[in-house]
């Protein structure tokens, strides 16, 4: 197994820091009702409000919700014990707990009894290995998959690595890797990598061998399942019904439901394929920016033509960013629940930033509005119907909401949200953020704001403390975790929120 996989360790992240680090620092949960709909994360002295556990230490950036809000999890301390506490439930002790996360079955986590580690799902107990992988951590419906490792020495070489699938070890090999499931958790599979040169690779999907080729470098369980290998004239796209190629390099491998889309490069450029219709050859293609509408028999793409002008490609278009102006870039591309608008972030060479909304099908240009210093977390309704974006005017930050099918002007409201961090539900009724002033590093700054969008009065406003202990990440060389745990926890108080009735204008 490859020394990128990695288990983070609470229990020594603290033992390495001093246990003062994380002292007197509880977390108050507040529990669901629409009189107080927030999960609210603050600081008590020496116990968890509403419950008799008093913990010395209490990990608040472990905090986990489920995806309604209503249940959360989060790993504490109390003498030389380690515990996931799960609505005011203890767990058992363990010796340290590694990751955690919240999925249909309830708190997933690895816990250490001695040298071993077992992860816990829900009220289920799997076995115990010597170490799992966390970046091999699958949660798909009620199915959850991993990689772990035998902590016996007398193992066989060539079964050191499980598979494991809902607690049953579902393969054994000497390596493996590339853990990918379907949607639902019905089909789940990983890549046994070769032990020597000359032996292949061979996919596994739900226990059975699919493949075997000389190099499996990506696969995914959509379009019937399918995989990039390497064969002797290049790298191919394969699945048992298609194959293509040959390309120098294959990139960013996207499916949804049964459709599948990558990036493949060749000598006179690069071409986006979908579902085996190829669109192209472009001079470039900005990679990451490749994303397939819902239903998944559309994309859309920032590419770069021949003379060097950046676009927007889609299955059936070529789209212009900024009318009448070059662009140096295309920041995002969202397109609306039902597919049938695509919304784009774009700067032009004056460094202004412009929103536009375009018809998927026709590639009409439907609305666009410019003049933003910088743009970020844009959304779009259904139909095109509404639009929503961080924006910045000068030195003011705004949430930018407007319809633009209706009368009037948009709706901007000042507050210094923190980009990536804008949440909102499917109609753009409402959103959340995550605002505050000083250093990202400065948790105590930050409030969770959810608001109201539309209606006949004022936006209504509910703001909360909001802490999100960052030294873990930091640690790490990264902040885009802590931004992650942000979105997940005010999308799980919005959830909460539009359950309960509408505050009064």
């Amino acid at each position: 197994m490859s020394r990128t996989h990695h288990l983070v360790l609470f229990a020594a992240l603290v033992s390495g820091c001093g246990a003062s680090r994380y002292a007197a620092r509880p977390v108050t949960i507040e529990r669901p009702g629409c009189a107080a709909p927030f999960t609210v994360i603050s600081t008590v002295d020496g116990r968890v409000a509403g419950e008799d556990n008093a913990m010395e230490d209490v990990l608040e950036d472990t905090v986990v919700f489920s995806r309604d809000g209503r249940h959360t999890a989060y790993v504490a301390r109390q003498g030389t014990s380690w515990f996931v506490v799960h609505d005011g439930e203890r767990s058992k002790a363990w010796h340290g707990i590694g990751f955690l996360r919240y999925g249909e079955v309830g708190p997933i986590y690895a816990a250490q009894f001695g040298e071993r580690w077992c992860v816990q799902r829900g009220a289920a107990d799997d076995p115990c290995f010597g170490t799992i992988y966390e970046d091999s951590l699958t949660v798909a419906g009620p199915s959850v998959a991993y990689v772990a490792r035998s902590a016996d020495a007398w193992a066989p070489a060539a079964a050191a690595s499980s598979l494991v699938i809902d607690g049953v070890v579902a393969l054994r090999a000497a390596e493996l890797s590339l853990v990918r499931a379907s949607a639902d958790g019905k089909t789940i599979g990983a890549v046994e990598r070769a032990v020597a040169p000359e032996v292949a690779d061979k996919l596994y999907v739900n226990a059975a061998l699919v493949v075997s080729a000389p190099h499996l470098t990506d696969w995914t369980p959509s379009g019937g399942v399918t995989w990039v290998a390497t064969r002797d004239a290049g790298l191919f796209v394969e699945s048992a019904r298609r194959t293509w190629g040959p390309y120098e390099k294959v990139s960013r491998l996207v499916s949804r439901g049964d459709h599948v889309a990558f990036v493949g490069s060749m000598a006179q450029g690069r071409e986006v394929v979908l579902d085996g219709v190829k669109v192209g050859p472009f001079a470039d293609v900005a990679v990451p920016s490749l994303v397939l509408s819902p239903s998944g028999d559309d994309f859309a793409v920032v590419v770069r033509l021949v003379g060097g002008e950046i676009k927007i490609a889609t299955r059936r278009s070529v789209l212009t960013p900024v009318e009448g102006s070059p662009v140096t870039g295309v920041s995002e591309l969202v397109f609306s629940p039902d597919g049938v608008a695509l919304g784009a972030l774009a700067a032009a060479e004056n460094r202004q930033f412009t929103i536009s909304l375009y018809g998927a099908a026709t590639g009409e240009r439907l609305w666009s509005q410019g003049g933003f210093g910088d743009a970020s977390d844009l959304a779009v309704a259904a139909q095109g119907a509404r639009v929503l974006a961080l924006t910045r005017t000068g030195a003011v930050t705004s949430v930018f909401a407007h319809c633009p099918k209706c009368d009037g002007p948009p709706k901007l409201t000042a507050v210094r949200a923190m980009p990536g961090t804008l949440v909102t539900d499917p109609a753009l009724s409402a959103w959340g953020v995550v605002a505050g002033e000083g250093p990202v590093n400065v948790p105590s700054e930050r409030r969770m704001i959810i608001a109201r969008s539309w209606g006949v009065g004022p936006l209504d406003f509910d703001a909360r403390l909001f802490g999100a202990a960052v030294t873990r990440f930091e640690r790490q060389g990264t902040l885009d975790p802590v931004v992650a745990a942000w979105r997940s926890q005010v999308r799980s108080q919005l959830t909460r929120h539009l359950g309960c009735p509408a505050p009064a204008p």
